[in-house]
């Protein structure tokens, strides 16, 4: 991502990153970024999407003489295309007529 200000939220960056990933924010979890003491409540599925970048502890390897702070993290997520829907949950369907029990052989009358 390019450089950002301290104040963009999380749900900002997950925005930033549906436009490259297709993953919506709903379905982003990011792994990776912990708050700092006092900025907001732990979760399990990253840091909360009102949370500042400044509200994040910085980790890794960041250059002392640069004012830039970098994060790194993972994100995990599934794009909205490539979730599975469960049929039985759809009323939009064709009916489908399920022909498996009938034996019929090739070249036979039924066939």
């Amino acid at each position: 991502l390019p450089p950002l200000s301290p104040s963009t939220t999380i749900l900002a960056v997950k925005e930033m990153l549906t436009e490259r990933t297709a993953v919506l924010p709903k379905r982003q979890k990011i792994l990776g970024l912990t708050i700092k003491p006092g900025c907001g409540s732990k979760s399990s599925m990253g840091p909360p999407d009102t949370c500042r970048l400044e509200d994040l502890k910085p980790k890794g390897k960041n250059n002392i003489n640069s004012p830039i702070i970098t994060h790194q993290f993972i994100l995990m997520g599934t794009p909205e295309e490539k979730i599975f829907v469960d049929p039985s949950e759809k009323d939009d369907l064709p009916d489908v007529i399920d022909d498996f029990d009938f034996d019929f052989n090739a070249g036979s009358d039924e066939w």
